[in-house]
């Protein structure tokens, strides 16, 4: 795990990564504002900033994340990007993308939105800085410890450049002046006493299991048919199944089957260019659930018409 050294007057508590990115959202928002999104992206975390009334502008990921040759020069338009594991197809952005990112933010005066949602579970290699770390007056790092612990803690936090902290005050006391304290209170003290880390490692260890069995599931009952996209790295796979085609009218027809499959088109801003792709999160599950549910779906599948 990286450890980041940041002054403690620069982090900001919120209620969850969503929370942050809302009061962001109106933070960096002025009239007509631009914004770039990565595509595919998390479709609800844009939706928070649709809602403001950002104009979307969305640049392609591959499988090592953004590709910063599409940013075209926006003075004042701020990056939303998730580099240490991109959302949805799961790459680790590389060196060079993230200098680009950053001689983009300086040469513009933009900020980078750094959503940094699950970095702690990367299974092989070594761990990635942040782009925080390379530049903290162009950054806003939001972290959450929905993914580490559980969801309904709803704790998040924000690492906000000196020039906006006022102005996030400001909008931070309007919006919600407080997460409850007693939960923080327990998270410090689990955090100071270091059984964090420890919790840490218990859970990358089972849930590293996990995707091993959900690998391992998806050549017993698909063959050679499928490949796996992004590193060894966080709570989901993105298995393309070349020529089938998931598409909206799927994800309906699953729903209404009872099947519970998300589509990585679902979180494309461009449909239909990853349609042959669909998102497995297997973190909430243990091994037989897994091997259970492949085996259901490739039934199903099969039997549907759609491989």
């Amino acid at each position: 795990m990286q450890v980041l050294k940041v002054d403690a007057q620069d982090i900001f508590i919120t209620a969850g990564a969503t929370h942050a990115l809302s009061i962001l959202a109106d933070l960096l928002y002025h009239e007509n504002q631009d914004i770039w999104f990565e595509d595919p992206c998390n479709i609800e975390m844009l939706q928070t900033f649709i809602n403001k009334g950002y104009r979307i502008h969305h640049v392609p990921v591959d499988e090592h994340g953004i590709q910063t040759e599409h940013l075209n020069d926006k003075p004042g338009c701020p990056v939303y990007v998730t580099p240490s594991h991109q959302f949805p197809l799961g790459g680790i952005l590389p060196a060079d993308r993230r200098a680009a990112l950053i001689r983009y933010a300086r040469k513009n005066g933009s900020y980078i939105i750094e959503d940094d949602y699950d970095s702690e579970y990367r299974y092989s290699g070594d761990s990635v800085a942040p782009l925080y770390a390379m530049d903290p007056d162009r950054v806003i790092y939001v972290g959450t410890f929905s993914k580490v612990l559980f969801p309904a803690l709803r704790i998040g936090y924000a690492i906000v450049p000196r020039k906006l902290q006022q102005r996030w005050g400001h909008l931070r006391t309007h919006t919600d002046v407080q997460n409850p304290p007693f939960e923080q209170a327990a998270l410090a003290e689990f955090l100071h006493t270091r059984k964090f880390d420890r919790h840490i490692g218990k859970m990358r260890k089972i849930y590293g299991e996990r995707r091993q069995v959900l690998l391992s599931s998806l050549h017993e009952f698909f063959g050679d048919t499928w490949r796996s996209w992004g590193d060894a790295a966080g709570l989901h796979l993105t298995i393309e199944f070349p020529g089938a085609i998931f598409d909206e009218a799927f994800r309906q027809k699953t729903r209404q089957d009872r099947i519970r499959i998300t589509p990585l088109d679902y979180h494309c801003i461009q449909k239909r260019t990853h349609a042959n792709k669909l998102l497995f999160g297997y973190g909430h599950l243990e091994p037989a659930e897994i091997r259970s549910g492949i085996s259901l779906l490739q039934a199903y599948l099969k039997n549907q018409g759609y491989l």
